[in-house]
């Protein structure tokens, strides 16, 4: 209601589930600050009410109605009661619907109680003044003490903008325990009872419907650094559940640079204070110091890393270790979808990726294909040799002392990255990457999305555990290569990376065949003219992430590797560094290979 100098805030949806079909009143311990000594216009008083039930009942509660001076705005602070009276139901036991629709008149108690008694909630409010009245004598105050109460009404119609017909009537008025009254307050008729503005708190469910995202899944947070602790506060004032926060180190006086939050120099941890943080937004976050790779190892680790019902989970820690360990934990052991925001390029570059279903493509496949696919201008500033992205992932990260740039530009890149997630459905069946950059002196950020299918997954074979994972470019290029010379065999060489800690070589490019390479329907014989340049060009391109892991050439018919395969493999180990792959493919499937003594 505007032109009311009075404010009392709540939490709406915690009202509406406590609205009671029979009828009844609680009261909640409500904290308040107030302004002294005016009257009139800059008077004021507000109110905000908790979920915490305050026992009126009790003789030894003295923690109400407690109060002090603030002498810098010449006011006063401290706690007081909300009511919450819900009306008794009509003659026919149903649940009340007050279907008249009264003026706001009410200016005094006498008239408050006509209109609780109006809206079937006399009984209630009497009893709430009752109580009141029996137990105020032991509070003795030189102040008056706001008191809210709120009527519950149920309209015969969805109120404007809500899907409720649950209307709340706020009101306010004063008790007096000053030493030597005999009673709580002056004649009825006397005391003034102000009609007031009612505010919902900031609960995720409110702040959704202020800031409409496509998604709003439950998220776990690996990472509580600048870009981490900036992600999450868009998530949570997007409503977004923040379900945990995991970070092993403390806030420093550098930290304040770029991080979300600015605290003194206590060393508290980042994790812990970002949560600290949310709770104002109606998050209430688990919170681990743990290494996520650590407790990526054992299910009560995966639980503390992810509670029950997360449904996604934003690495924000740019960790190489962090990533490879998210790309293989088993989707069955770890069901959120993964997603990881990282910057590179002094915050010029940025990139989000999202894991497909089945954790295919991985977060490592992504990354991988933004090596081989970038831009001109993105690998300018991925490969960048002081601030690209090897510096970042090698546990640099973004941190303030390592990677100059100011809060605004980490802030705008972050900001973006997050509203692309914010974006992205978690059902969606295909992994996505979005790369981002700016070119120097141009303010405006340039972002590209790219939906990756999952990558072909062959097991090398006798090497227990290790597979090949060909990118579905690759997989169309080798089979287009394929038809192209169906009569013959053909093939090429395969360019990509090797994780021995994930077990994998990813494929994501090829090199063709060089034009001295020898095709015929029983041997494919790979050329070597400019073959070794042809390497080392592509190998620069990449900034020196992408590699020669191998080759590979096709079969006729639907057989596996030939005793001739078998010494290629061999003479591939003596000639690339390990393991480097023989990849085959026939009319039905792929086969790969290693020397087994790699």
């Amino acid at each position: 209601m505007p032109g009311l100098a009075d404010t009392l805030i709540v939490d709406s949806e915690f009202l509406e589930e406590k609205t009671s079909a029979e009828g009844a009143w609680r009261s909640y311990r409500t904290y308040y600050l107030r302004s002294l000594g005016k009257t009139g216009p800059g008077a004021f008083t507000f109110l905000e009410a908790g979920t915490e039930l305050a026992s009126l009942f009790s003789k030894t509660d003295m923690t109400l109605f407690q109060s002090q001076r603030l002498s810098k705005i010449n006011g006063i602070s401290g706690t007081s009661v909300m009511a919450f009276i819900t009306p008794d139901p009509d003659d026919d036991g149903n649940p009340r619907i007050n279907r008249r629709y009264l003026p706001e008149t009410v200016t005094n108690l006498t008239q408050l109680h006509a209109r609780a008694k109006a809206l079937g909630c006399g009984r209630h409010f009497r009893e709430f003044m009752e109580t009141l009245v029996k137990n105020w004598g032991i509070y003795q105050f030189e102040t008056a003490i706001p008191i809210a109460v709120i009527f519950a009404a149920r309209r015969p119609f969805h109120l404007i903008g809500s899907v409720s017909n649950l209307e709340h009537l706020p009101y306010l008025f004063e008790i007096y325990p000053r030493p030597g009254r005999t009673t709580l307050w002056d004649e009825p008729g006397e005391d003034t009872v102000k009609p007031t503005r009612l505010l919902s708190r900031a609960t995720p469910k409110l702040l959704r419907k202020l800031s409409p995202v496509t998604s709003a899944a439950p998220t776990a947070m690996i990472g509580a650094g600048s870009v981490g602790s900036k992600a999450a506060l868009h998530l949570a004032r997007a409503g977004v559940p923040v379900t945990a926060i995991t970070d092993t180190l403390v806030l420093m006086p550098h930290n304040m640079a770029r991080h979300a939050l600015v605290r003194p120099s206590l060393g508290s941890g980042k994790a812990e204070e970002l949560a600290t943080e949310l709770k104002v937004l109606g998050q209430t976050p688990a919170v681990c110091f743990e290494d996520a790779v650590e407790q990526l190892r054992s299910a009560d680790g995966r639980q503390t890393l992810a509670p029950e019902n997360t449904e996604r989970v934003l690495n924000s820690t740019a960790s190489l270790l962090v990533r490879e360990a998210l790309s293989i934990v088993p989707k069955d052991a770890f069901p959120p979808r993964i997603s990881e925001i990282a910057l590179f390029g002094r915050g010029d570059g940025a990139f989000l990726l999202q894991e497909g279903t089945a954790r295919n493509p991985t977060l490592a496949d992504l990354l991988t294909e933004i090596s081989a696919h970038a831009t001109t201008a993105e690998r300018n500033l991925l490969f960048n040799p002081e601030h690209g992205l090897t510096e970042v992932q090698i546990g640099q990260g973004c941190g303030s002392l390592t990677m100059p740039m100011t809060d605004a530009r980490l802030s705008a890149m972050t900001a973006a990255a997050t509203e692309i997630f914010l974006g992205r459905e978690p059902e969606q069946s295909s992994g996505t990457y979005a790369i981002g950059h700016r070119l120097a002196g141009d303010p405006t950020t340039h972002w590209r999305a790219i939906e990756v299918g999952p990558f072909i997954e062959v097991p090398v074979e006798g090497r227990n555990g290790w597979q090949v994972r060909l990118s579905p470019s690759v997989d169309r290029r080798i089979r287009e290569e394929v038809a192209l010379y169906s009569h013959v065999e053909t093939g090429g060489l395969l360019i990509g990376t090797t994780s021995a800690r994930c077990k994998t070589i990813t494929v994501v490019d090829l090199l063709p065949a060089p034009e001295d390479s020898r095709r015929t329907a029983g041997l494919f014989e790979l050329g070597t003219k400019g073959l070794k340049k042809a390497i080392k060009v592509r190998h620069r391109a990449s900034g020196g992430s992408l590699f020669d892991v191998g080759t590979w050439h096709s079969h006729l018919a639907d057989m596996g590797p030939s005793c001739l395969d078998r010494k290629t493999a061999a003479q591939l180990a003596g000639e690339r560094p390990p393991p480097s792959v023989l990849l085959i493919i026939t009319p039905n499937r792929y086969h790969a290979l290693v020397h087994p003594e790699v």
